[in-house]
């Protein structure tokens, strides 16, 4: 009768039958389950590793993300300056035609006499 009581109380018959479908699904797994050493230290360092070699190969994995985005933004800013670099030079050429045109000019100006064109008026 106790024994009866216990596997009524505890649902014994449901755990059970859960037992019996985890050992099914556990059939087809190609490895053995993780089982402790028994020693903490051992224990707790093996799964730290798992986590920091996975952990190392995700910053590995994003630094060549950022490098390859970096090396893209290097060569548009490399562009950007030559772009920068060449309109200077248009400036500076258009700035130099100005200052020729001027002096054509200026030089004109004064080989006319003032005297020559307005005694007439």
């Amino acid at each position: 009768k106790e024994i009866a009581t216990v596997i009524e109380e505890g649902d014994l018959q449901v755990r059970l039958q859960e037992l019996d479908k985890l050992q099914e699904l556990a059939k087809d797994t190609p490895h053995a389950a993780w089982r402790p050493t028994g020693v903490p230290e051992q224990d707790v360092c093996s799964d730290l590793v798992s986590y920091h070699k996975k952990q190392e190969e995700y910053m590995r994995i994003q630094l060549k993300k950022l490098q390859k985005e970096n090396a893209g933004l290097a060569q548009k800013v490399q562009a950007g300056r030559e772009n920068v670099t060449h309109t200077e030079q248009r400036i500076a050429s258009g700035v130099e035609e100005w200052r020729a045109s001027l002096e054509d000019l200026e030089a004109f100006v004064s080989t006319l006499s003032p005297s020559e064109h307005f005694e007439s008026l």
